[in-house]
């Protein structure tokens, strides 16, 4: 109740709204409240959103803005780590994450499309890994779908830092997630053998991660999978326009090559991999 957060469609409609009250939210779309049109601004939970603040987020490249109310200090969600720079960028719905330029999601629906990859592969009950966290998405879509255990990891402390002030990125009640700083061969490597119902596999695009799509960590993989058990390896077709699907049939081919019996989902556009029984 100490932070809301403003798009920029928000900002341009109570910015444009008649005097009185209306409904909006505050928290990117998880819920909703009464808010009331001033002529110098928006009054929400006791506080002023000055016309030129609104004004000021209307005519931001689509950042998201937060503000904490007990200190009063706000800011657009947005960071330069390394010569990277990470945005959280509105969609409607949940955020998703811009990084140099590169989208980590659909821009469409994040939470939808990150749902349907942990749907792929998680049964009720299952010790899930995904590899890969990012805002945490797939590891509470897992929990959403009654996962027993969910561990997840993100190495990218800029990653973290926003997945900290994304309200959609908190477990909201849900338990049975443990989240690393580990990269995934560290997590992977640490892990018991045998211990993995289902595997998600999410991982940043190849020039950026490379080693995520190699045989060594397939082979990791297929060490802490039980007998039976689904691994969803997301590839999209990066590549496709200038060399055909050489790139995803590399990856099937090694999938197969680390002992997975392998599939390629044309709606997710993944590979659904499970191990022999």
């Amino acid at each position: 109740m100490f932070t809301i957060w403003i798009d920029r469609n928000l900002a341009e409609r109570l910015g444009k709204a008649d005097i009185g009250d209306l409904v909006a939210t505050l928290d990117l779309g998880l819920s909703t409240e009464s808010v009331r049109r001033v002529p110098h601004g928006v009054i929400c939970r006791g506080i002023v959103l000055s016309n030129s603040l609104l004004g000021r987020i209307a005519s931001s490249r689509g950042l998201i803005y937060m503000l904490d109310l007990f200190t009063m200090q706000g800011a657009f969600l947005t960071v330069t780590c390394g010569g990277r720079h990470y945005s959280l960028l509105p969609t409607g719905g949940a955020p998703t994450i811009m990084i140099s330029g590169v989208q980590m999601h659909r821009r469409d629906d994040p939470w939808k499309d990150s749902l349907t990859k942990a749907r792929a592969v998680v049964r009720p009950g299952d010790w899930v890994l995904d590899t890969c966290g990012g805002l945490h998405y797939t590891a509470l879509g897992a929990l959403q779908l009654g996962a027993g255990l969910v561990l997840t990891t993100e190495p990218d402390k800029c990653v973290r830092g926003l997945r900290q002030r994304n309200p959609w990125s908190r477990p909201h009640g849900r338990t049975g997630m443990v989240s690393f700083s580990f990269t995934a061969q560290e997590l992977v490597g640490n892990l018991p053998k045998a211990s993995i119902d289902s595997v998600i596999h999410d991982p940043p695009r190849f020039s950026l991660a490379g080693e995520l799509y190699g045989i060594a960590f397939y082979d990791a993989l297929r060490r802490i999978m039980k007998p039976g058990a689904k691994i969803f390896h997301y590839t999209g077709v990066p590549y496709e326009k200038r060399r055909g699907r050489g790139f995803v049939r590399g990856v099937g081919r090694r999938l197969m090559d680390a002992g997975f019996t392998v599939s390629w989902d044309e709606q997710t556009k993944g590979f659904m991999g499970r191990m022999p029984r």
